[in-house]
C-alpha cells in the first residue's frame, strides 16, 4: 500500500478522528473495530488493510497528537519530564489520557508509545555515558509513569515544577 496515496491518507485520518472522538466518552477496551468502522463508514477489510488492530490505530492517534520528537530538547526531557510532557502532547490528548487512565489496554499502548518516542529521541543524540541509552529511556519513562500513578492513587496535588524537582532528587540520570 502506498502511504503517500491521498486515499490512504484520508482513510487513516478518518479512522484516527473517529477513534479520537470515541476515546472522549468510551473506554478503549470497550471500543471495537466494528464500532470504529461503523462510525468511519468504512469496511472492516479496509480497516485491516491499514491497521493490524485497534491498538495499532491508537498508536497513530498518539503520533498525531504529539509534537515531532526532533523539536524537543533531550536535556529538558531528562530533567523536566513533567513539564516536557505538557509541551509534547496536543489537545485533546491530555483529556483522553485522563479519561482512559484506568483502562489497562489503553495504558499499555500509551506507555509503549512514549517509550518508543523517548527511544527515538535518544537515538539521535551522541551518547557519552557508559549506561545504555535504551536503559535510560526505559528508566525515565517508567519512573515518570510511577510518579503519575503515585499522584493519581494517593490524590496528590502538586505542580509540574514540584514533580520535576522530586524526580531530579530521586532519579540521577547520566550526563549526555
Amino acid at each position: 500500500m502506498n502511504e503517500n496515496d491521498l486515499r490512504v491518507k484520508k482513510t487513516k485520518q478518518q479512522l484516527q478522528r473517529v477513534l479520537t472522538a470515541l476515546l472522549q466518552h468510551t473506554a478503549f477496551a470497550k471500543i471495537t473495530v466494528k464500532d470504529i468502522c461503523d462510525e468511519a463508514l468504512i469496511n472492516r477489510t479496509t480497516f485491516y488493510q491499514h491497521y493490524h488492530d485497534k491498538s495499532d490505530l491508537l498508536y497513530d492517534v498518539f503520533n498525531r497528537l504529539t509534537i515531532d520528537n526532533h523539536s524537543i530538547s533531550l536535556h529538558r526531557l531528562m530533567t523536566e519530564p513533567f513539564s516536557m510532557f505538557a509541551a509534547i502532547v496536543k489537545s485533546p490528548l491530555p483529556e483522553i489520557i485522563s479519561l482512559q487512565n484506568i483502562d489497562s489496554e489503553f495504558h499499555w499502548t500509551y506507555r509503549q508509545y512514549f517509550l518508543n518516542y523517548y527511544m527515538e529521541t535518544f537515538a539521535r543524540e551522541n551518547w557519552r555515558s557508559t549506561i545504555p541509552k535504551e536503559l535510560v529511556a526505559y528508566t525515565l519513562v517508567n519512573n515518570a509513569f510511577s510518579f503519575l500513578e503515585w499522584q493519581e492513587d494517593l490524590n496528590v496535588k502538586i505542580s509540574e515544577r514540584e514533580l520535576n524537582t522530586l524526580f531530579r532528587r530521586m532519579i540521577t540520570l547520566p550526563e549526555i
